[in-house]
């Protein structure tokens, strides 16, 4: 998962934001874009299963669906 961890990292960094606090529960307007950025971005350029990239961010399946 090095690659989603890189996509992490990199919008961590864009939107001066924890890595951490993207993989958390909390739901505040500041992490909302970076996380649905993040989610779109690894859906988009890995070739992780949703049931993977669910796992890695700490979501269920469906809101990996859902966000898309």
């Amino acid at each position: 998962m090095g690659d989603v961890h890189a996509i992490l990292l990199h919008l961590s960094h864009r939107y001066a934001v924890t890595p951490a606090a993207l993989l958390s529960r909390v739901r505040t307007a500041q992490l909302v874009e970076p996380r649905h950025m993040l989610i779109a971005l690894a859906v988009v350029f890995t070739s992780h299963s949703r049931t993977q990239l669910a796992r890695y961010l700490r979501r269920d399946h469906g809101a990996i669906t859902h966000a898309l």
